[in-house]
């Protein structure tokens, strides 16, 4: 596409007004902090907050003891310190331990089983988006253990799920990856050293939707099968691989309505030897888990919460029977699933750019000034102008007269409203302009470049 400089009655801003500029961060729809543990039965057991009322980012159930109960471990969410917490399911404390370097704040994804085949389970980590595909092994103390390892290329900063269970029939559990959000849907199978033993992908390499992991045995033989689904805006379907003869191979699909994504467990509901699917909503809908068995039959669904936020569950082993843990997660994705959108928020005076519903970048804006709003409303880019010059006159000698020449990085959204570089103040994250949507540098560069003409701009307050 050819890249026009010209020069149009458009929006400015105003004074020059001292500020910092502000870093990407990612955006979460919600960021709830509440556990509900089901009864067999589904009814209520007992209700707790995990991290204090922070944000749950994952939950995980596993008898770390002897006594045939799961304990409940938690991984903290976005926003705070990457913190591992284990339960008793009266809601009592047992322990909590930093898994990753305290300034890490995305949010830490757990899982739990017996890595050595030693009657000793071990808790597996894996940090949330934004964070590292770092895997680490601990003791049920906190612990660590071996010497942890990256899952995909150490760079990648979409996270990483983490499930495990015996996948290969060799009786010593397996740790089991699948990348964050903005990753391909790659599934891997790592022995603890990080020796990697199968790998396979869960549709396109070329889709950024990520992968939730699971594993569970659906046939009721002697190892468990892998669980595997869209973790972001996709149409999905949780799809079933086994491993046989030393090949991981593809066995089954179920399909769900969800086009955000769908959290997966495996849980015995009727106590039978062999696992249900469960498939929870992942936001922007009424809050369920619903349970199938592997032929797509459903067979039970839950609703402890009323809520439209995200849910992650684990099996839990009861004295009485098996019930379940769920909890209100949170959720990075956007309720538009176009391939590329940008959301630009007047209320927080921030711009966010989604690729097929995910955050990919967060920064502030300034929007127009009372009298000069800039107008709300879904439209696209129209048309991108590497250099433009802003003119505009209100009559002669009038204040509000501008002339701004040689603005770069300029994406027209209206006839005369943009999304453009500022050079003429440092005020972002306060509303500025006479429409337009001013931007510093290094976001306006990058937003020029990453934006399509066509691409959706959603302007919200």
């Amino acid at each position: 596409m050819q890249l026009l400089r010209s020069t149009l009655a458009l929006t400015a801003g105003f004074a020059l007004v001292a500020s910092a500029f502000y870093p990407m961060k990612t955006l979460y729809a919600e960021q709830i902090g509440e556990a509900v543990i089901l009864n067999a039965d589904g009814s209520e057991a007992a209700r707790l907050s995990p991290f204090a009322g922070n944000p749950v980012g994952s939950v995980a159930a596993m008898d770390l003891g002897s006594d045939s109960v799961s304990e409940i471990i938690f991984g903290s969410g976005p926003g705070t310190a990457p913190t591992v917490a284990i339960y008793r399911q009266d809601g009592s404390l047992i322990t909590s331990f930093l898994v990753y370097a305290s300034s890490f704040v995305g949010g830490v994804n757990v899982a739990a089983c017996d890595l050595e085949n030693d009657g000793t389970k071990e808790i597996i980590t894996g940090a949330q988006l934004g964070g590292g595909p770092h895997i680490r092994i601990f003791a049920s103390d906190g612990t660590p253990k071996y010497g942890g390892f990256f899952a995909y290329d150490q760079a990648f900063r979409g996270g990483v799920n983490v499930a495990c269970g015996d996948v290969d029939g060799d009786e010593i559990d397996d740790i089991i990856t699948g990348p964050g959000l903005t990753g391909g849907p790659h599934i891997r199978i790592f022995d603890p050293n990080g020796q990697l033993k199968f790998e396979v992908f869960n549709g396109s390499a070329q889709e950024n939707t990520g992968a939730f992991v699971a594993t569970g045995n659906v046939d009721g033989d002697l190892q468990q099968e892998i669980l595997a689904s869209s973790m972001g805006a996709h149409a999905a379907s949780v799809n079933i691989f086994d491993v046989k003869e030393d090949e991981i191979g593809f066995r089954s699909s179920i399909a769900t309505s969800s086009p955000y994504g769908a959290p997966i467990f495996a849980h015995d509901l009727d106590a039978d030897g062999v696992s249900e699917i469960g498939i929870a909503t992942n936001g922007y809908s009424a809050a369920q888990v619903a349970m199938y068995k592997e032929v797509g039959t459903s067979v039970h669904t839950y609703a402890p919460l009323e809520s439209t936020s995200p849910l992650r569950a684990a099996s839990v082993i009861k004295s009485e029977g098996n019930g379940l843990v769920v909890i209100e997660s949170t959720n990075p994705l956007n309720d538009d699933t176009a391939t590329k959108a940008i959301r630009v928020d007047i209320s927080d005076q921030k711009l966010t750019a989604y690729e097929h519903g995910i955050p990919v970048k967060e920064f502030l804006v300034s929007t127009g000034v009372y009298g000069f709003d800039t107008p709300l409303g879904k439209t696209d880019v129209k048309e991108k102008l590497l250099w433009h010059d802003y003119v505009w006159s209100y009559g002669v000698n009038n204040p509000l007269n501008y002339n701004i020449p040689d603005v770069k990085y300029n994406l027209r959204i209206h006839k005369h409203i943009y999304i453009h570089y500022a050079y003429w103040h440092n005020n972002f994250g306060h509303r500025m302009s006479h429409g337009c949507v001013n931007v510093n540098y290094e976001n306006s560069e990058w937003i020029f470049n990453w934006a399509d003409v066509g691409t959706t701009v959603n302007i919200v307050k």
